[in-house]
C-alpha cells in the first residue's frame, strides 16, 4: 500500500501499489475495489489518496499530469490537469515559498479543512519541506483548529531515537495527528 486516507464513514481507502488499485476497507474487515482501471487499461502506481467531503476520492496514479478523481457510488474517474510542480521559478526565494505554504495552511483552518499533512522531500522542484515536522510546529503557532501532520519521514535520513523523540514532543505538544486523531503515525520510506 502507499497512500492512505479514511472516508467520510471512517473506513479505511488505500492506494496500492502492486496490484494497482483504489480499495476500501470495510467494517468488516473485507476490501471493496473502488478502481482497478481507466479507460479499460490498468491503473499504474496509484499512490496519494484524500477523501473530499461531497466523499469523491481523488487520487493520482501516473496519469500523465492529471489527478483523478473517483466517484465511490459509480466507479466513474474523471481526469483533471496538475499544474507542473517543475514550472515553479527557481529563483523564487525558499522563504517566500515557506511562507505561501503557511499562508495556505492558515486559510485551508480559516475555511474549515479538518487536516493538512507535509511531506518531506530532497533536491526537488517539487517541494522544499526538508522537514515536515517543523513546518507542523510553525503552521500549529498560526492556525486555531485545523489537525496537522507529516506526510512522509524519510527515516533513512534520521538518528532513529531523535526522530522517535521529536515525534513524540510533537504529539505531546499536541501538534501531530493521524487522521482519527489517535497516535501519531508516519509513513516512512
Amino acid at each position: 500500500a502507499n497512500g492512505t486516507t479514511r472516508d467520510r464513514q471512517g473506513r479505511l481507502v488505500t492506494c496500492e501499489h502492486d496490484s494497482r488499485r483504489v480499495t476500501r476497507t470495510e467494517y468488516d474487515g473485507s476490501i471493496t475495489v473502488l478502481a482497478d482501471s481507466y479507460n479499460g487499461r490498468k491503473l499504474n502506481s496509484p499512490n496519494d489518496v484524500v477523501v473530499a467531503s461531497d466523499g469523491a476520492i481523488w487520487f493520482t496514479a501516473n496519469f500523465a499530469n492529471h489527478i483523478g478523481k473517483l466517484d465511490p457510488r459509480t466507479g466513474k474517474i474523471t481526469q483533471y490537469p496538475l499544474p507542473d510542480p517543475t514550472a515553479r521559478d527557481p529563483h523564487t526565494p525558499a522563504a517566500q515559498i515557506f511562507g505561501e505554504v503557511a499562508e495556505q495552511t492558515k486559510r485551508a483552518d480559516e475555511l474549515g479543512y479538518g487536516i493538512a499533512w507535509f511531506a518531506e522531500h530532497h533536491f526537488s522542484n517539487y517541494c522544499l519541506c526538508a522537514s515536515p515536522l517543523m513546518m507542523v510546529a510553525h503552521c500549529a503557532s498560526i492556525t486555531k483548529r485545523i489537525r496537522l501532520g507529516t506526510a512522509v519521514a524519510v527515516v533513512p535520513l534520521y538518528n532513529p531515537a531523535r526522530l522517535a523523540a521529536e515525534i513524540a514532543m510533537e504529539h505531546h505538544l499536541g501538534l501531530t495527528c493521524d487522521p482519527i486523531g489517535g497516535l501519531v503515525q508516519i509513513p516512512c520510506i
